[in-house]
């Protein structure tokens, strides 16, 4: 799945922060063909039961300006509350800069963080979000996370670490709902292009599911009610929450 479905649900996020993002289509229309033909070679479904504990996950960047604001330890906890089978056939999980492919990807002309170099907003005091913050390979049934940019010296107050951690896990489940909805929820010989549309309605809407029944509730064991309420409302909204 490429950057488009994302790009698609990263404008709709930051159109909830006031930002108008002006995209290229052009990707969107590559995706469709390019999923056409992983149709012809790719049907059956992966039987690799997968579990939590045992999921790869990479850090393949490492920068002291590159931010994972939730632990590998935050990521299975949540990935153990999923469904059963929700991760089956997934690969690994890799947390990464992404530099190159979003600058690449986002078409609109961002803010430059002066960390990483990406096309970033500024989400809090020297602190950027990437102008996309994943994405899943259905070829390689890999989830790719991108780290958010900020300077070391930083130090983040409990509401901004809560907050952060919020937006990076619903990205994580967001990506891992692409992988179910392509590997279990799209079989019958339904073709990709005709579901395009409809699998990022799927995602968002899983994401808001699993936002609220296993995010929010583990966060609010981790930090505290008092720390959750503190969130800044333009996090929640681009969550749709």
């Amino acid at each position: 799945m490429s950057r488009s479905i994302h790009a698609n649900r990263s404008r709709r996020q930051f159109g909830k922060l006031g930002l108008f993002i002006d995209w290229n289509e052009i990707h969107r229309k590559q995706d469709v063909k390019s999923s056409a033909l992983r149709d012809r070679e790719i049907d059956m479904v992966p039987n690799d039961a997968v579990s939590a504990d045992l999921l790869l996950i990479d850090v393949a960047d490492r920068s002291p300006y590159l931010f994972f604001p939730a632990s590998i330890e935050d990521m299975r906890a949540v990935l153990r509350a999923l469904p059963v089978g929700s991760l089956d056939g997934v690969a690994a999980v890799r947390l990464e800069a992404g530099t190159r492919y979003i600058n690449a990807g986002a078409k609109w002309h961002a803010v430059i963080d002066p960390f990483l170099g990406r096309k970033s907003v500024q989400i809090f005091s020297t602190v950027y979000l990437p102008m996309i913050f994943g994405t899943y390979s259905f070829r390689s049934q890999t989830v790719r996370l991108f780290g958010y940019a900020k300077s070391p010296r930083t130090a983040l107050s409990q509401y901004e670490q809560a907050a952060l951690e919020l937006h990076s896990l619903a990205t994580l489940v967001h990506e891992v709902a692409h992988h179910f909805d392509r590997l279990r929820r799209m079989g019958g010989g339904r073709p990709w292009s005709a579901m395009h549309n409809k699998a990022e309605e799927f995602a968002d809407e899983r994401m808001r599911v699993w936002t609220m029944e296993i995010i929010l509730p583990y966060l609010r064991r981790k930090h505290g009610a008092a720390t959750l309420a503190k969130i800044p409302n333009r996090v929640r909204r681009s969550l749709c929450l």
